[in-house]
């Protein structure tokens, strides 16, 4: 009976762990589920440029592709076509800035020196708010935009 009761006990402990796996692989895969970035033709590349104390937003020129010489620059603000995929790159040119997209349940970091990409989509058109959540300077509550999503 003794060792009936110790193999139980073993198999009990061996469950756990096992269980313990599962779900610490599950909240990991969740937790970098936004990683997993749309691609194809039609997902729209927008790169936002944190620096104290404002945003320079680079959003595709005519020919749709980012990092060419139509790109259009624009202060403070972030805008987006409706019903479509966009992919953010967000980067920092000096200190920790955290960008907080209320509306989409987003908060990044950007830290120098790195890309943070994350993935969002306007369902319907409108504005909402773009702030900064991290303490960067002198300037920081000054440090908003918006982000108009618009029907192309």
């Amino acid at each position: 009976m003794a060792r009936w009761t110790t193999y139980a006990a073993g198999a009990l402990v061996a469950v756990g762990v096992v269980a313990s796996f599962a779900l610490a692989i599950t909240f990991t895969a969740r937790r970098y589920q936004h990683l997993k970035l749309p691609t194809g033709p039609d997902v729209v590349h927008v790169e936002v440029m944190a620096q104290q104390f404002a945003w320079t937003v680079r959003h595709p020129g005519p020919d749709r592709v980012l990092g060419t010489g139509d790109d259009v620059v624009r202060a403070n603000e972030l805008r987006i076509p409706v019903g479509r995929d966009v992919v953010v790159h967000l980067r920092t040119r000096d200190v920790v800035h955290g960008l907080f997209l209320p509306a989409f349940g987003v908060y990044r970091d950007a830290l120098p020196g790195r890309d943070a990409p994350f993935a969002i989509k306007a369902t319907a058109p409108g504005e909402s708010q773009m702030l900064c959540s991290q303490l960067c300077g002198v300037g920081h509550s000054a440090m908003t935009g918006r982000v108009v999503a618009a029907r192309e």
